[in-house]
């Protein structure tokens, strides 16, 4: 079995800031990779996708999310290239952008959006869904 697990440092500005707090989620992230190689039978992610995915079940509590993530050649590179330029952040969970802290996005001037509440985004999910598109 590989390992994918630590060796991958995010940029400072996406880290922790406080020791304690460093120091929950790398307890959290640990068990997360005890129990995703000792129960799930492990990954197939680099280090880097890893960081990725392993946030994804540490903020769901969902272990599924290791098999569902696909990511494209230098994805996570250009993913965090884009947020160090100023990249805007859109979520479609109104939730996930209250979470984004305001201190984090000042750093690289990034601006958070969540358009799910939107009058048009409301018309547009009562559209009729045209299945071809999905397959179906």
């Amino acid at each position: 079995m590989k390992d994918h697990h630590s060796e991958f440092v995010a940029p400072k500005s996406m880290q922790q800031m406080t020791q304690k707090g460093h120091q929950i989620e790398e307890d959290s992230f640990s068990i997360i990779d005890r129990e995703i190689d000792e129960i799930h039978g492990g990954h197939s992610h680099n280090k880097q996708q890893w960081q990725v995915v392993r946030r994804a079940i540490h903020t769901t509590g969902d272990f599924e999310f290791s098999d569902l993530y696909r990511f494209s050649e230098n994805a996570v590179d250009t993913g965090i290239k884009a947020l160090i330029n100023g990249c805007p952040i859109v979520s479609d969970v109104t939730m996930i952008k209250s979470g984004i802290s305001p201190v984090r996005t000042k750093i690289h001037g990034n601006a958070t959006h969540c358009f799910i509440s939107d009058a048009d985004v409301i018309e547009n999910a009562k559209l009729p869904v045209i299945h071809e598109l999905y397959g179906g």
